[in-house]
């Protein structure tokens, strides 16, 4: 094989040899040969040009390097796999595994989690033998391991009569004249051949040149968003100038990272993109159904399984409003999770379908029943037809099984072409193995659907591209590619350095053993690409996963390019700082945003957020009547006072237009039910203890004791809207837990309250002055008749207040002021004792108390009644406020609520306040 002369660039080869169609151009990719195809009609002049003789290194092997193996077939990656999930089964039920470090002893039991492993290193096993035999080494398990392998695939490949291309010796076989291997440096495995071709004078090559590193610049940048902002900028000024878009390129190395990005960053400017690069058949578009069908049928059809599954917007099922009824079902249901019960699995749909529709005020029984009845007909037919497709015993009844449930659920005229597609190349790989299940019946997998997914998990699938956009290619496949403008991104160390190994599943010092060296074929790739076209090398010193050094390969450096003044959007923005004029031109998404701004926003100049409505707009002024005034009175109650004091935007978006976060998800359990169960028991306990003992009797602990046990057992179902078939196993779970909270409070009576009356249980008190009516619902109020004392109790599942929450200066809390207020004016006295008893935690916090009357320890927070009166005071004027501001329709939001209390705002989409431009 001779260097081919008088040529420097593929350009100078086609140019020259071009026109004799005895000539085959060999490339190192079929993006390259198909690309040079093009060019060479303007290269040559011709008009035509046999596309048989521009052909890629992989196409030229299996042309001209035939395998020397009569009346044998290739094995495939697939037939290798079958091979490996067959081997690990049998190591798994041998009686002492024969395999011992490829397959770890302690796993032969899970082998097949090792078989995808095992399947890629078959190819290479020939070589490592000579290898090792060569250099005498290999007396380790793990070189044990390797030959028990290598003699098994060997009686594999015989048994069915196959060969594997990689061990078999090849002859060279002609079929033109003259061959031009171009750039074999970038040709992975092109050591592997060159025994056989170096000698063939049919052969001729073109190496790749030196990298010059002191003429090929590298431009850094800070981030990863910058290298691809500039890049976007560039095109752009590219295609203002007249270039077609066909005739740019780039290349990004790590691509998987940046492919978000940058098809936001095209598609925000218009610049038409096409990624030639593929995406593995089991994790997009609707090649998910298969391996989410498997997850439902494993996890016994969970709410997290069904629910990406059914509402997939790339599977058009039938029967949408039944799909919905059932999520609805599963929502309310709780449907979470299927539990095993005695060594078997209780389905979570199936027991909730046997259960009555419980009462609820807020919807109807009848609308209710209607949707379960729905749920209830498209799930129990569908797990069946889902078992049977997914536990399958052999791929021709998976493949039969399929088109039953296609038939039954699904709707091919739903398929967009691109998913269309997909399910197609899908079902393409499902029947090559229903073709491979015949020969090879001895070594088939054990669970055909779990193999089938498996591949659907590795096999790449490449959507078609129609050229005339900019292509977008990962790292080293377009190189030696005659695009005339190259943009080559993240030329970071890590993710642009190429680096051929041999037996890389071995270590390196094993490698090192065996005279394995590595090749570094980075300046290779980094100088053909240097070739072609106006090229621009870029860098990020901070990429999408983290810093990142320069490859070393670069020495001269170049200026980031000033492209702003050509960046629209970065216009947009200063215009709205007031910083520049508005932009001269807008790019379609920014001319969408101002149209529908101005078609939803037609009067200009009002925002809740900065002006107050007062009064108008008459519907919300009626909205708030009907809700939150009582006979011309403005109802406060402490929670809807703490919500206005933080921001009067929340509360105006949850409390006068009472929009609610939509509920998606079946949960467990939510904490929020230990507290309702607490308060209801604690609730009727104590009314039971007024009616039987008329005091609190700490000598009779003992009974309220079982007393409590016996109301939680009686009501506790009752009382939370936790329904479904978890609920009865939950809540007998947290009876501990809840009665411990229980046993708190009952101990803290016996010790402070002992002799007082429970005078009102979760009872509401109400008072009105002037046009404000204050009402609030208070956990307990205790009473000593002798000394007519009140104490007034709060109960807490979550933080608790403390007595410096409640400084007139910065109230934090107005629980216990309109509390004391309140009682103060229903008892005609006053309350000289407030606390807050944290039932989970078992806190106790002494807001107000006469410490003389009522010990409290080492707790010295407390205040008095007098002390604590400045605080009443303080919440009146904040009430009368608030009221004000209510009246007024006045929901601006303050300056001290700060960016970071908006974005923890669950309004803060709607607000939109995070997103408002300040001056």
């Amino acid at each position: 094989m001779r260097i081919i002369s008088g040529c420097s660039t593929i350009e100078d080869c086609i140019r020259r040899y071009g026109t004799d169609a005895r000539t085959c151009f060999v490339f190192p990719s079929r993006i390259a040969a198909r690309l040079w195809m093009h060019r060479a009609l303007a290269l040559t002049g011709l008009t035509a040009v046999p596309a048989e003789l521009f052909i890629a290194w992989d196409a030229f092997k299996a042309e001209c390097c035939i395998a020397q193996a009569e009346n044998k077939n290739p094995a495939s990656q697939i037939i290798r796999l079958l091979f490996a999930h067959h081997i690990a089964a049998d190591n798994a039920a041998a009686e002492k595994p024969f395999l011992q470090n490829i397959i770890p002893a302690d796993y032969a039991a899970d082998g097949a989690i090792f078989a995808q492993w095992i399947a890629g290193i078959l190819p290479q096993l020939d070589h490592w033998e000579k290898r090792a035999a060569q250099h005498k080494a290999g007396k380790d398990a793990e070189f044990s391991d390797l030959r028990i392998l290598k003699k098994a695939y060997t009686e594999f490949l015989d048994a069915h009569r196959l060969f594997e291309p990689s061990w078999a010796g090849a002859e060279f076989i002609p079929h033109a004249q003259q061959y031009i291997l171009l750039y074999p440096e970038l040709m992975e495995d092109f050591d592997e051949y060159r025994g056989l071709l170096e000698e063939r004078p049919e052969l001729s090559m073109l190496s790749a040149p030196a990298f010059k590193a002191e003429t090929t610049p590298l431009i850094q940048f800070g981030t990863m968003r910058e290298e691809i902002r500039s890049t976007a900028l560039a095109v752009e000024q590219l295609l203002t100038n007249g270039v077609p878009a066909d005739d740019i390129a780039l290349s990004i190395a790590g691509i998987e990272d940046t492919v978000p990005y940058l098809k936001r960053e095209f598609a925000l400017r218009n610049i038409p993109a096409e990624f030639r690069l593929g995406f593995k058949l089991g994790e997009q578009q609707a090649g998910q159904l298969f391996p989410l069908l498997e997850q439902c049928v494993q996890e016994h059809y969970s709410f997290e399984s069904l629910k990406p599954l059914l509402l997939n917007p790339h599977i058009p099922w039938k029967h949408p409003a039944q799909i919905q009824a059932l999520i609805n079902f599963g929502i309310k249901n709780n449907c979470l999770v299927s539990w095993k019960d005695e060594g078997h699995y209780k389905n979570v749909w199936k027991e909730a379908f046997k259960l009555p529709i419980p009462y609820n005020p807020h919807s109807s029984a009848e609308e209710e029943q209607a949707e379960k009845e729905q749920a209830k007909e498209w799930l129990l037919p569908f797990m069946k037809a889902a078992e049977r497709f997914v536990q399958a015993q052999s791929f021709s009844e998976m493949r039969r099984q399929y088109i039953l449930f296609r038939a039954q659920y699904l709707n091919p005229d739903g398929f967009s072409a691109e998913d269309n597609a997909v399910i197609g190349r899908c079902i393409t790989l499902m029947q090559e193995l229903v073709q491979l299940e015949e020969d090879f019946a001895d070594c088939l997998p054990a669970q055909p659907y779990r193999f089938f997914t498996a591949q659907l998990s590795r096999e790449i699938y490449v959507p078609q591209n129609t050229g005339r956009a900019v292509s977008i290619f990962p790292f080293r496949v377009a190189a030696a590619t005659p695009f005339a403008h190259h943009f080559i991104l993240n030329c970071n160390q890590k993710a642009s350095r190429v680096i051929y190994q041999k037996l890389p599943f071995l270590r390196k010092d094993k490698r090192e053993e065996l005279g394995v060296i590595e090749k570094d074929a980075t300046q290779a790739f980094f100088a053909v690409y240097a070739t072609y076209g106006t090229v621009r090398f870029s860098v990020s010193e901070q990429t999408f996963s983290g810093f990142t050094v320069s490859n070393g390969i670069f020495t001269a450096f170049a200026p980031r390019p000033d492209l702003n003044d050509s960046d629209s959007l970065l216009q947009e923005y200063r215009f709205f700082k007031r910083e520049e004029p508005a932009p001269e031109a807008l790019y379609s998404v920014q001319k969408a945003g101002f149209e529908q701004f101005a078609g939803i926003k037609q009067k200009r100049g009002f925002s809740f957020l900065t002006e107050p409505f007062n009064g108008s707009l008459p519907v919300l002024s009626e909205k708030l009547k009907d809700g939150h005034y009582t006979d011309g009175a403005f109802r406060i109650s402490q929670s809807g006072l703490h919500l206005f004091s933080d921001c009067p935007a929340q509360w105006f978006l949850s409390s006068a237009l009472s929009i609610d976060e939509e509920d998606t998800d079946a949960e467990l359990f939510n904490p929020r039910y230990i507290g309702i169960i607490c308060h209801r028991i604690l609730e009727r306990l104590y009314q039971r203890i007024r009616e039987n003992d008329r005091v609190f009797i700490s000598a009779h602990l003992a009974d309220y004791r079982e007393w409590a046990e016996s109301i939680f057992n009686e009501t506790v179902h009752s009382q939370t809207d936790f329904r479904g078939p978890l609920a009865a196993p939950f809540i007998e779970s947290i009876k501990k837990r809840s009665l411990k909270s229980v046993d708190f409070v009952l101990t803290f009576d016996a010790e402070k309250l002992d002799g007082y009356a429970p005078y009102l249980m979760e009872g509401e008190l109400q008072y009105r002055s002037g046009d404000i009516l204050y009402h609030g619902l208070v956990d307990r109020i205790s009473y000593q008749e002798a000394e007519g004392r009140a104490v007034i109790i709060d109960y807490k599942t979550g933080k608790v207040p403390s007595a410096t929450d409640y400084t007139s200066e910065a109230m934090r809390d107005f629980q216990m002021p309109m509390y004391i207020f309140l009682a103060e004016n229903r008892l005609k006295q006053e309350v000289l004792h407030a606390f807050f008893l944290g039932i989970t935690k078992e806190d106790k916090k002494y807001i107000v108390n006469d410490k003389e009357v009522i010990p409290q320890g080492s707790a010295r927070s407390s205040k008095t009644r007098e002390e604590f009166e400045p605080s009443i005071q303080a919440f009146l004027q904040i009430a009368q406020e608030y009221a004000q501001q209510v009246g007024m329709e006045d929901f601006r939001k303050p300056a001290a609520v700060q960016w970071q209390d908006c974005m923890g705002c669950p309004f803060h989409t709607i607000c939109r306040t995070t997103f408002t431009v300040e001056e």
